[in-house]
């Protein structure tokens, strides 16, 4: 139930009365009912559907750039000397391409000042901004082309991820990868969605292991 609530981004919590966080106690849900998807305290949670998300397009990439060298939360060198850390770095022939992945919830407060509740890509726009202005303020990678990989918390792609899997993913595989890696990205957010409304309920324990990554050769380690 909670999956299909927050897939919807409908409250998770239809009748909280005075019902207030555990992690962060001035935080009522009655007035922030999809805290959980931004609450500090359960950040396990959020890093593991972050995870989860950069596992699933590294397997679709291995699948339709079989010739390509993928390397997952690879470092590299930037042009200023400073060392970066990419989710997934792929060399593509004479192409290098470096993804951030990250996971943005539109209903977040910072989010809905800016209109995210009346306008699209207002939360993923804004991320991948950020993620573009530190990629460039630490100097980047020479040669590299580098694409925020911005997912909204409904599943939807941001705007360089969609532009990435409608002209890159699709068109290398002819769509069958490409779309069950959707069907698997959003599987795995609501998923880890209702687990942190679980957590903010103290049904579960905020305390677990992160899943294994992906090593470079697309083996869980």
């Amino acid at each position: 139930m909670e999956c299909l609530r927050l897939r919807l981004l409908v409250d998770p919590f239809p009748a909280p009365g005075l019902m207030a966080c555990p992690h962060c106690t001035d935080v009522r849900f009655a007035d922030a009912p999809l805290h959980p998807l931004e609450c500090e305290r359960l950040s396990p949670a959020r890093l593991w559907r972050h995870n989860r998300v950069r596992d699933f397009l590294f397997a679709a990439l291995r699948q339709c750039y079989s010739t390509a060298d993928l390397r997952s939360e690879h470092m590299m060198t930037g042009t200023e000397g400073t060392r970066l850390k990419g989710d997934i770095v792929m060399r593509n022939g004479p192409e290098l391409t470096v993804f951030d992945a990250a996971v943005v919830d539109p209903a977040a407060p910072s989010y809905l000042a800016k209109g995210s509740d009346k306008k699209e890509d207002v939360a993923a726009g804004q991320r991948e901004m950020d993620k573009r202005a530190g990629w460039q303020a630490i100097g980047g990678v020479e040669g590299a082309h580098f694409i925020p990989f911005v997912v909204e918390a409904t599943g939807r792609l941001g705007p360089s991820a969609l532009k990435f899997f409608n002209e890159k993913l699709i068109s290398a595989d002819g769509s069958h990868i490409a779309k069950l890696f959707l069907l698997k990205l959003n599987f795995t957010i609501a998923r880890w969605n209702a687990r942190m409304v679980l957590q903010a309920r103290g049904k579960i324990s905020v305390g677990f292991n992160p899943p294994a990554r992906m090593d470079e050769g697309g083996e869980a380690v």
